[in-house]
């Protein structure tokens, strides 16, 4: 007969296994082979070259050694040079599942797991799992909420209804029902139907436990305090010996009342004492604050007397301003005289050219002959000539200058209107007119001068995509006696034309080390601001462009600026 391992037993292994406790799926073991008790004993070509175990999913060598699919993956992870393990066996890819013979392994005859607890059966391998789940004699979990127990499922009947602690079970008071567990304590403390004692064992008949609380409020053996507890006596007893005790402590209970009293005046001098603290802190306190109004309102006197004196100054300066532009106006009137005696001057040269032209057409004689003549009419020409020239530079000076006096402000702001919006921008993206320059404006009369600068199609990182604005600082007369760099807050704002009037506005401080914002060497300094200031569908598709005109507002803070 072959000699054959007990169940469960492993013999000598080189490589480390986990035990077989637990199983993956059905009856099949984590790792090794089969350890049930088969019937009949199992040949060597069903077990494992490793674990020695009857074959779990076997997988076969080429040379024809067969290994538990578990210890081949394990003989695989552990190589051990002085292992006498098939060698064939450390090559996955030499081995292959040998389905046959795990169909003849899963037909092999097995007792049932439970067969010491008495079950008799015997079945083929691959049926056990399904055996187990209807075996009488196997281990189940009680269903109960809470109970922990296990029993073999022929007496799962017999525990739920007579031995599992976890059973409901219906007062006999209340008709609840009620776990066996809680039975006792639901009927001592929680059952309101229970029929009670007095807990003092003052001989009524037993009551609901509902109406104990109400007893003892009654009850002559419950122990009541002496009516003085709360001045400071201890004693307690049975209602009768309160009365008694009350009646013969009479002096005991005077003294605590006088305790009680002293401490009590005692407490109230504290808190008068301290009343009196916080109505001097509060008079304090209420001193200081009208102290503090006070010189609220002197310093607010001053400042209206500051501004004042500030809204005369500025109100002198504004008539010197209209002093000065009066001034101009009128020499612009001069210059429209000016402009009348040129147009007589100009038709008297018309005049003077058209009798010259006469005279080189003309055939007579004698007038050839008075060359000197002409040549005189010629030197008179080119005279007039010249004093025209002077006159046209002289007008087109006043012109410029005269325009800037209508356009400009000297408050530091500006709102530039830009008309014929589409075609300016057309002409932007053929690259015609890339960019825009406004009027230029001040921030006072004799204050810095600057312009804003306008890419309608982009420039830099927008190019294509946004409007680009910029602001610029140019050279002006008074820069001699401004400060620099220009440090003045700046901001940029498009004005929305709807009613809405969703202004969109950037607003940024001067980079003081930025050649952008120093002293003008020429006509102005390199523009700075904005190249993604707003995305042109967000321009076009709102009110932003209203009748093909768009507004830029500049706004330079002069707050800080010192006055010249």
């Amino acid at each position: 007969m072959e000699k054959r391992n007990p169940p469960g037993r492993l013999e000598s292994c080189p490589y480390p296994l986990v035990p077989a406790a637990g199983f993956s799926s059905g009856i099949e073991p984590v790792e090794g082979g089969y350890t049930e008790c088969f019937v009949h004993p199992v040949g060597d070509n069903y077990k494992c070259e490793l674990c020695h175990r009857v074959l779990c999913n076997p997988r076969q060598t080429e040379c024809g050694h067969r290994f538990c699919e578990t210890c081949l993956n394990a003989l695989l992870r552990f190589k051990s040079p002085q292992s006498r393990v098939c060698q064939n066996g450390r090559k996955k890819k030499k081995t292959f599942a040998d389905a046959f013979c795990r169909k003849e392994v899963l037909g092999l005859k097995v007792y049932c797991r439970n067969h010491k607890a008495g079950c008799s059966e015997q079945v083929p391998l691959g049926f056990l799992g399904q055996h187990l789940v209807e075996c009488n004699y196997q281990l189940v979990q009680c269903p109960l909420s809470g109970c922990q127990e296990k029993v073999q499922r022929y007496s799962l009947s017999d525990h739920l209804s007579l031995t599992c602690k976890y059973r409901t079970y219906k007062c006999q008071h209340c008709q609840q029902d009620v776990i066996v567990n809680h039975l006792q304590t639901h009927e001592e403390k929680e059952c309101p139907s229970a029929q009670l004692p007095c807990p003092n064992g003052c001989g009524i008949p037993p009551m609901p436990q509902s109406q104990v609380k109400s007893h003892l409020l009654e009850c002559p053996r419950t122990e009541r305090s002496c009516g003085f507890s709360k001045y400071g006596c201890t004693f307690r007893n049975v209602k009768e010996k309160v009365r008694e005790h009350e009646e013969n402590s009479l002096p005991e209970h005077i003294s605590l009342l006088k305790l009680q009293y002293a401490a009590l005046e005692e407490t109230i001098m504290k808190q008068h004492s301290a009343s009196i603290t916080r109505c001097k802190n509060k008079l304090k306190l209420a001193t200081t604050v009208v102290c503090w109004v006070i010189d609220i309102v002197y310093r607010k006197e001053r400042v209206n007397e500051s501004i004042k004196v500030e809204h005369q100054s500025s109100m002198q300066k504004m008539s010197a301003k209209i002093e000065q532009l009066e001034k101009e106006v009128s020499e612009l009137r001069h210059i429209s005289e000016w402009k009348k005696q040129l147009h007589l001057t100009q038709h008297g040269f018309e005049s003077l050219s058209h009798r010259v032209l006469s005279l080189e057409h003309s055939r007579d004689e004698p007038l050839y002959l008075g060359t000197s003549n002409t040549a005189a009419l010629e030197s008179q020409v080119s005279q007039h000539d010249n004093l025209l020239g002077i006159h046209d530079v002289r007008l087109a000076e006043m012109d410029l200058h005269f325009q800037v006096l209508e356009t400009a402000t000297y408050n530091g702001r500006l709102v530039w209107k830009i008309c014929d919006y589409k075609h300016r921008k057309q002409e932007a993206v053929l690259g015609r007119t890339l960019s825009l320059y406004s009027q230029p404006f001040y921030t006072s009369s004799a204050g810095y001068k600057m312009c804003v600068r306008i890419y309608l199609n982009g420039d830099g990182m927008g190019k294509g995509t946004h409007l680009s604005v910029f602001f610029v600082v140019m050279r002006g007369e008074y820069d001699s006696l401004l400060p620099w760099p220009f440090r003045q807050k700046v901001t940029l704002t498009l004005m929305d034309q709807g009613p809405p009037r969703h202004h969109i506005s950037e607003t940024f401080k001067p980079d003081p080390k930025s050649n952008s914002f120093r002293r003008p060497t020429s006509e102005m300094n390199i523009a700075s601001g904005c190249p993604l200031f707003v995305s042109q569908p967000v321009l076009e598709n709102s009110s932003y462009v209203k009748d093909d005109t768009i507004f830029i507002r500049v706004t330079v803070d002069t707050t800080d600026l010192p006055e010249l």
